[in-house]
């Protein structure tokens, strides 16, 4: 039985910044929630 999500939440752990955003606009499109952390 395949196990469904309503939602799936992704964190992102990158410093640099336009890499980060770029990799949330994307994730963002395909549905995903996407928080960002610049430092570990």
């Amino acid at each position: 039985m395949p196990l469904e999500f309503s939602s799936v939440d992704i964190l992102i752990v990158e410093d640099e910044k336009e890499l980060s955003d770029s990799m949330r606009m994307l994730l963002e499109a395909k549905g995903y929630r996407v928080e960002i952390a610049s430092t570990g």
